[in-house]
């Protein structure tokens, strides 16, 4: 249901604002407005000086946050998973500077540490890559004299042609230098292939240019390694990295969890606390002013009226607080939900569509109803709603921490999941396979199965105009109570004259069928006029949608035993079960998929079109951020 709210306006002392903002965060109900300005005068001294407290912090928080960023670059469970150990705050002003320059030298000596392990971390990953090379380079090494020689190492790939093209080289260098080089080659993976030329220095240039026209690209180190000592210097300096950049990146490691253990749990009250100021001054910017007093005012819901205004009360002796008296238009008072646990997270939907208008009715309650059910009717099986209800419980176990939204999304899932299995278990289906206990064979019974579809989707579309009539009560409307009603009598009279012709219901209730249409299209075209006659056969054409439930739970069944007539189909045990398992595995994604996007579709048109009114402003009450309220010592 939609919270009663009410708009409160408090008058006090303008000496007291600090302890009054602080007590209104903590209190956590009130939703703020804009006060009008009190004194003219008084509002730009009042706003300036809030501007230059809100810089203050700004700036802090924007360091302190740099420095947990920092920490939880190195790890992130080290921000996760230190308490939040509350840390005092005096006046913040006058403990900024001390504060920043704590942590700017905290945020020194991070980066520096940071800095250092990037570095440590590219390094071993470059040595990774060529760990091969290396090992390869020092083994040719041993194959060709070094002493008195410019030694070369260049890489070409292992290719037939490319074989022949060193093949070509080694001659040509053979007729021009004998004697005055020597070349080595080894194949390495990924169709590489190194090659060691030891030659004369006085020719060293000359063959390098030579090697590198024949498409041999030399062999370039990582640009921490100082390549210009030579060869053996760099494979020597690589090899000794190997041993030498683990331990002093495990030392390194060790001395940013000693400082993430000696400031993330003061680190992270500091930052919540910080923003909880900044929500104050944010506050306070909407207050009204003189030079002695504040005025503020906002809306809170009427069941926490009490004791709200007790606590105020209670510790600001001779606070005013007023109702105010007179009636605010629906658009502007904000819209809050007090629902059980289980129906709260189908609020989702009702975002999709925009908040409800305050007044409006809720359907968050029938949606936590009808939602699942049409789900469970469309999946309709047992094995798959178990496999469904597992998934989503491992899922909510390993992720349902991390956002209200996804713990909700997935809370309706459980619900849907738990719906498809109970139905399972009426139409006796079990991946395909039909159970040996009484059962509704939905597959034989088609017919009943979209009787009944639609008599669901009748009550469904009935509900929506019973709640759009409540609406119209509200608003004072008549002609939109009429149009209303008048669309709903006539969907119930237009079926009861169906269900005469059709045998299913007494002749007798034809006449008074007959006259109950009529009576509808009389309030129909009071409410809406001639168009509302011909939205008649739209209403009609919203129950026969209903009918989406049978024809995709049928499909579902269809694509169920075809999974398991391939499977038996291929003849091998083990690869039958390996297909059956891949063929129901993809119908379940897609069963799934489509039984949501049905379910939400028969909500969002067929039954919110009957009386959702959108364009309702969400109740954010002033209240404090992460728990961590600022206070004085």
């Amino acid at each position: 249901m939609i919270r009663k709210m009410k708009r409160v306006y408090l008058l006090y002392t303008r000496a007291e604002q600090e302890r009054l903002i602080r007590t209104l965060q903590r209190l956590g109900v009130l939703h703020l407005e804009e006060a009008p300005p009190a004194d003219p005068e008084a509002e730009p001294r009042a706003e300036e000086e809030l501007s230059e407290q809100r810089r203050e912090i700004e700036n802090l928080l924007i360091k302190a946050r740099g420095v947990l960023d920092l920490f939880e670059e190195i790890d992130p469970q080290l921000v996760r998973g230190i308490p939040r150990v509350p840390r005092a705050v005096t006046e913040e002003i006058s403990l900024s500077e001390t504060l920043r320059e704590e942590i700017e030298k905290l945020e020194g000596r991070l980066r520096t540490l940071v800095a250092e392990r990037r570095s440590l971390r590219d390094r071993l990953a470059a040595g990774e890559r060529f760990r091969e090379v290396v090992y390869a380079a020092e083994a040719l090494l041993q194959e060709v004299p070094t002493e008195g020689r410019a030694v070369l190492a260049f890489l070409g790939k292992a290719q037939d042609r490319d074989r022949e093209l060193l093949s070509q080289i080694e001659q040509t260098l053979q007729q021009t230098l004998a004697g005055r080089f020597q070349l080595a080659r080894q194949s390495l993976s990924e169709g590489r292939i190194l090659l060691i030329v030891s030659v004369d220095p006085l020719y060293s240039d000359a063959v390098q240019e030579y090697l590198e026209a024949k498409g041999l690209r030399p062999l370039a180190f990582p640009p921490h390694v100082e390549a210009e000592k030579g060869l053996s210097e760099a494979l020597a300096q690589l090899r000794a990295e190997e041993t030498t950049l683990p331990r002093r990146l495990a030392l390194l490691e060790a001395e940013l969890r000693t400082l993430a253990a000696e400031h993330v749990s003061t680190l992270l009250p500091l930052v919540a606390a910080l923003e909880n100021r900044l929500a104050q001054l944010d506050a306070a910017m909407r207050f009204g002013y003189t030079d002695f007093s504040l005025l503020v005012i906002g809306w809170v819901p009427a069941d926490e009226l009490p004791r709200f205004r007790e606590e105020l009360q209670r510790e600001f002796p001779g606070i005013v607080i007023n109702e105010d008296p007179q009636p605010a238009s629906h658009e502007e008072i904000p819209v809050a939900f007090q629902n059980p646990p289980w129906v709260r997270p189908y609020q989702l939907l009702l975002e999709l569509m925009g908040l409800p208008k305050y007044g409006t009715v809720d359907p968050t309650p029938f949606v936590s109803l009808f939602f699942p059910t049409f789900f469970g009717l469309i999946v309709g099986d047992f094995g798959y709603g178990l496999a469904l209800l597992a998934i989503v419980l491992w899922a909510k176990r390993k992720w349902g921490h991390t956002s209200e939204m996804l713990r909700h999304g997935l809370t309706i899932a459980t619900h849907a999941s738990v719906m498809a299995v109970l139905f399972g278990l009426v139409f006796g289906e079990f991946f395909g396979f039909v159970m040996p206990w009484p059962h509704f064979a939905r597959l034989k019974a088609a017919t009943s199965f979209l009787l009944f579809a639609v008599a669901l989707g009748a009550v469904h579309v009935l509900l929506g105009f019973l709640l759009g009539a409540i609406n119209a009560l509200r608003e004072r409307s008549p002609k939109h109570l009429s149009a209303k009603l008048g669309g709903g009598l006539a969907l119930l009279a237009i079926g009861v004259v169906v269900g005469t012709l059709s045998g299913v219901l007494p002749e007798e209730l034809r006449t008074p069928g007959i006259a109950l249409l009529a009576a509808a299209l009389v309030m129909l075209l009071y409410g809406e006029g001639f168009m509302g006659l011909l939205e008649v056969f739209t209403y009609v054409g919203h129950v026969v949608s209903y009918a989406r439930i049978m024809g995709f739970g049928l499909a579902a069944v269809v694509l169920a035993e075809l999974a398991n007539e391939a499977a038996g189909a291929v003849g091998n045990l083990v690869l039958g079960v390996l297909v059956g398992v891949a063929l129901h595995a993809a119908h379940l994604v897609l069963d799934a998929f489509e039984s949501t996007i049905q379910s939400a579709r028969l909500h969002l048109v067929e039954f919110f079109h009957k009386f959702y009114e959108a364009g309702g402003r969400a109740y954010e009450p002033f209240r404090e951020r992460a728990g961590v309220p600022l206070r004085e010592e």
